[in-house]
């Protein structure tokens, strides 16, 4: 059985179209269709929307269904024939994003362009499918020929453009797949994958700029199908091989005036038409897509240098940066001369903060999103794989590493020799910080994906159920908790009075600690996944309506705001008279204390997830891209 779920951008790219099905027989088609660069009489569109209708007939039709494997290297030839007609060479496919996914039993079969974003997951880790020597990848690339020859058919261009890959389904984990999208759209489509409900197949997310598909296939091959007899010849034989889903993505020019030759108000064709009936059609399109289980946050407006100064007043200025190979949304923390943070590469690192030379790092499972946490001569982490660590600060050796064998994104919390984490499975559970044994553990109904606060001996816990838990941390016994109206992924912050946090609503919520009593409320105009921070008597939290907020800590009251491109999710960092945030503009922002005017803007190539900590006249972060940076602060 094939799961697929459609992640799509809330402000859907121009002629971008969507064909999206589930049918009987255990076939299923999915079909994306997107226009990164549009241009007017691009000869690609119609390429692309022959394809189209190509690809849905001969799944339509009711004739005889070749294997995975032929119906592949046959499209191959199909799409040879149809770049003739339309005078598209093959090289051209270099442009464009191309994805046909066939199973079978035993193995799926996927052909795709081959500099296209395709990625399986292999250790808890999405890995592209057509890097070479990827260690216990479950892919192998194999020959793209056809019945003709590859010369005939595309010269020497085709090994340079379209590859074909076995995907092996293993036999004791789901196999997963993400297709298409850009690069940078991998990370917040895995966390609204997290998010989402049971039974979703489409999700809308503002954090993404291309719509994504993520296919998983179930371990264990399907037995139900009946094998063809002689008699069958003409209709549709045993085939075990289903399609799961195929993915058509044009991601630089081509598509621009593909809308005037489709008619996207046509419904899906009907399961018995003939495909040569389909062919002679406009191309039945249908787009299917759910509300997000977050208001999620606009896809970025990446600057690509520091903006100008808008007073006087500090200024950023690159002192180090260092490249890894996945997304750093992990937020640092200051270890004495070093600075700790972990990577979606599977890694924590420790940097020289003078420098950004490596001192040491530590393999963890499947990523690290949540922030390492630097209590004594501890460091405590926690990764995709569901384990925690203590590591040693020195070298980074662990003292003691628990399996809690579900997933982990939300920051732990240490307090009273005791280390707090949450879990996607909506647990909250107290290990030992001395020996890593659980002490106690207590359920929510939804995930656990903002941090947990501590105060007056209770932790603070926001869950995806619309609840905000105040647990003893001695016992974990609730003491209170406060329903919120909807999701609660961003990370409390307490005073000791009282503890605040964002909602999905777009609200920042203030309750007393010792009784859970809503003292105010301040509304956004987005979801407010954003950490909060209280300092000297205000408030300041992001939304993803772009703002950074200033409120007054006692009424709630709003002090000033700063609009910034892109949602904030970070927490904001106040560093004597300005405040540092970062936003998923790509940008990181020093703003006056007082009044929220602009100080300075410092922008990078990626989005920013990752909160910024400053220490001495250096801030450091990383961003989306895979940079960890560290700026100076110098003042005019």
């Amino acid at each position: 059985m094939a799961e697929t779920v459609l992640i799509s951008p809330r402000e859907r790219a121009p002629f971008e179209l969507v064909y999206s099905e589930r049918a009987s027989r255990g076939r299923s088609l999915h079909i994306l269709l997107q226009d990164h660069a549009a241009r007017a009489g691009d000869e690609r569109g119609a390429f692309l929307a022959a394809a189209f209708r190509d690809v849905v007939a001969r799944y339509q039709s009711p004739v005889t269904i070749e294997s995975a494997l032929s119906l592949l290297r046959r499209t191959v030839r199909v799409l040879d024939e149809l770049s003739i007609q339309v005078d598209t060479r093959v090289d051209d496919f270099r442009g464009l994003g191309i994805y046909l996914l066939a199973q079978e039993a035993g193995a799926l079969y996927l052909l795709c362009a081959r500099d296209a974003p395709a990625r399986v997951r292999v250790k808890g880790v999405f890995v592209p499918l057509h890097g070479a020597g990827i260690e216990s990848s479950p892919a192998e690339e194999i020959s793209i020929e056809t019945a003709r020859t590859q010369h005939d058919l595309f010269a020497a261009t085709l090994p340079e453009s379209m590859a074909l890959f076995r995907i092996v389904r293993p036999a004791d984990f789901d196999l997963e797949l993400v297709l298409g999208g850009t690069p940078a759209d991998l990370a917040p489509a895995l966390d609204a994958l997290e998010a989402r409900p049971g039974g979703v197949s489409s999700l809308v997310s503002d954090r993404i700029a291309r719509a994504v598909l993520y296919v998983r296939v179930e371990r264990e091959p399907h037995r139900d199908e009946v094998t063809e007899s002689p008699r069958a010849k003409g209709t549709v034989p045993a085939w075990r091989a289903v399609v799961a889903a195929a993915a058509v993505v044009g991601t630089a020019a081509g598509i621009g005036w593909i809308a005037s030759r489709v008619d996207l108000t046509r419904a899906p064709a009907e399961r018995g038409e003939h495909a040569a009936a389909t062919q002679t059609r406009p191309t039945p399109v249908v787009t299917r897509e759910a509300a997000p289980e977050n208001a999620a946050e606009p896809a970025p407006t990446v600057p690509t240098a520091a903006e100008s100064p808008a007073q006087d007043g500090a200024r950023f200025a690159v002192a180090w940066e260092q490249t890894f190979a996945e997304p750093v949304t992990s937020s640092p923390s200051i270890m004495g001369e070093a600075v700790v943070f972990g990577g979606r590469d599977g890694k924590v690192y420790a940097v020289e903060r003078e420098s950004g030379d490596r001192m040491w790092s530590h393999a963890a499972v499947g990523g690290v999103g949540a922030s390492p946490l630097v209590y004594d001569d501890a460091v405590i982490v926690a990764d995709y794989g569901g384990n925690v660590y203590r590591l040693a600060r020195a070298n980074g050796n662990a003292a003691w590493k628990r399996a809690l064998r579900e997933r982990i994104v939300s920051t732990p919390c240490a307090a009273n020799e005791r280390v707090a984490v949450g879990t996607a499975k909506g647990n909250v559970v107290a290990l030992s910080l001395e020996t890593g044994r659980v002490l106690w553990k207590f359920g929510t109904r939804g995930q656990v994906r903002g941090g947990i606060a501590h105060a007056q001996g209770t932790f603070f816990v926001p869950s995806h159920d619309g609840r905000l838990y105040a647990l003893a941390d001695d016992t974990g016994r609730k003491r209170w908790s406060v329903a919120l109206g909807g999701p609660v992924g961003s990370t409390p912050y307490t005073d000791g009075e009282r503890v605040v946090v964002g909602t999905a609503g777009g609200t920042i919520v203030a309750h007393a600690v010792a009784d859970g009593k809503r003292l105010w409320s301040f509304a956004t105009r987005a979801a407010v996944n954003s950490s909060i921070l209280i300092h000297e008597g205000r408030v300041y939290a992001g939304s993803g309506d772009e703002q950074v907020y200033c409120l007054d800590a006692k009424t709630g009251d709003k002090i000033w705001s700063f609009a910034t491109s892109g949602a904030v999710l970070s927490r904001p960092f106040v560093d004597q008279d300005r405040l540092i945030v970062t936003s998923y503009d790509g940008s990181i922002y020093a703003l006056d204390l007082a009044d929220g005017e602009l100080v300075d803007r410092f922008g990078t190539e990626q989005a920013i997830y990752s909160s910024p900590i400053v220490d001495g006249e250096r801030v450091y972060f990383g961003n989306n891209g895979g940079r960890f940076y560290c700026l100076s602060l110098r003042d005019s």
